[in-house]
């Protein structure tokens, strides 16, 4: 990744250094703490946190629209990423403490549906829900609540591309190599 500035020297951040550095330390991507980066971002990193953050462990054959047939995969929050996203003392094995989710952030899923194409078994949409509030959970027909829903539309697998799209030269102006301090911001160890 390059950052340029003026007339400043450019900066770059290697950006495989520190995705490499991120899964070394069994993180995921969090958009709190590197905010809205794409260079760690993409399908491929949303899934692996949705692997590291819920254990999927239903399954249904159904349909998106009329036309695409999927299997929706159920994902409930594995305890440990839970407790360590509510910034909460873990719960022990003999004594699991379930989430209060009645007093939980708004914008935080209780669970996510991630819905695959049959046959291909790519990714066709993800959707972050959340449950009734408890006091409403005994009235008719209230449902759970998507509260950000990801559809996957049109893809291509293995398209030409052209490498000159990702070449950067700063020219005259010169550049600094960033990567240690970035990890250093992140809490990474510098390798």
């Amino acid at each position: 990744m390059w950052i340029c500035r003026d007339k400043e020297p450019a900066v770059r951040i290697d950006v495989n250094r520190v995705a490499k550095a991120w899964e070394e330390e069994g993180e995921v991507f969090e958009a709190g703490k590197i905010g809205a980066w794409p260079g760690l971002g993409g399908l491929p990193k949303l899934l692996r946190g949705l692997h590291a953050s819920f254990d999927f462990t239903a399954i249904e054959e159904t349909w998106l629209g009329e036309q695409l047939p999927v299997y929706r995969l159920r994902g409930e929050w594995k305890q440990k990423k839970l407790s360590k996203t509510l910034g909460e003392q873990p719960s022990t094995p003999r004594e699991p403490k379930p989430a209060n989710w009645d007093k939980t952030p708004p914008h935080l899923p209780h669970y996510v549906d991630l819905f695959l194409e049959r046959g291909k078994l790519l990714p066709r949409r993800i959707e972050y829900r959340r449950r009734a509030p408890q006091a409403l959970r005994d009235q008719p027909v209230k449902e759970d609540s998507t509260i950000v829903s990801i559809d996957v539309y049109d893809v291509v697998l293995n398209p030409p591309i052209n490498p000159a799209w990702f070449s950067f030269d700063p020219g005259d102006r010169g550049f600094t190599d960033q990567t240690d301090r970035f990890l250093g911001s992140l809490g990474l160890k510098k390798k």
